[in-house]
């Protein structure tokens, strides 16, 4: 069973029969036919738990939501713009910021916030479906700021990586040309560090000093020894 017919089946089951039945049969048929007009909707459709029940019967009548495991898509197909723009109205009406397209010749009304799409599942009351999508969206969530941590600390590993190697390599280039020696106390020291550990970030340089130097410090000597090895 896909994850919008779990829904379905969840609405059909929890909806209160005894209110609202019209305006949820409305919202089927609206999905199938153009004769019925906003006019007669807004006529039947006054109360906030017939708005509710109206858009349920929508859903039932052709919408989509698509699990969430893969992407976050709620739809639901109308026979022309002006029923279109009517449910996109009371959508909104709910807080809700929906868009619409047309497809062949209907017309979609759909929501891709992850949010927005929790919201009209309370609208639709459907308590098992909201925690099962929100599950799905922490665990998503997680995922991401894991990705992303470890993305960015990849990123950095890699830059202080370079860095080291161009450090290392104009030392040496100073000590094989016998200037090592000539370097004042100060860049001595700080090049001795990066030799002893090329991993080390500027900050863990800093630290490891023998006097007090800010990482920006550590930066700036590290270039000029850069620079010297690299003058003739």
């Amino acid at each position: 069973m896909s994850f919008s017919e779990e829904i379905k089946k969840e609405i059909l089951e929890t909806r209160n029969k005894k209110c609202c039945v019209i305006p949820l049969r409305y919202g089927e048929l609206i999905t199938e036919s153009k004769d019925i007009t906003v006019t007669e909707l807004k006529k039947l459709i006054t109360k906030a738990c017939c708005k509710k029940a109206f858009l349920k019967g929508v859903f039932l009548g052709s919408g989509c939501l698509v699990n969430p495991e893969s992407d976050y898509h709620f739809e639901v197909s109308l026979k022309g713009k002006t029923h279109a723009n009517y449910v996109m109205k009371i959508m909104e009406e709910f807080g809700l910021f929906p868009k619409t397209i047309k497809r062949n010749q209907d017309y979609v009304v759909y929501i891709k916030e992850s949010e927005q799409i929790a919201t009209m599942l309370r609208i639709f009351e459907a308590n098992k479906a909201v925690f099962k999508f929100e599950d799905v969206r922490i665990n998503k969530s997680i995922k991401n700021d894991i990705n992303r941590t470890v993305n960015c600390e990849t990123a950095n590993l890699n830059k202080i990586a370079k860095a080291s190697y161009k450090h290392i390599e104009a030392i040496n280039k100073l000590r094989e040309d016998g200037r090592f020696d000539t370097l004042n106390a100060k860049l001595r020291e700080i090049a001795e560090l990066r030799e002893d550990d090329p991993a080390a970030s500027l900050e863990e340089l800093a630290a490891k000093c023998s006097y007090e130097i800010s990482k920006s410090g550590v930066y700036h000597r590290l270039n000029k020894i850069v620079k010297i090895a690299e003058e003739e």
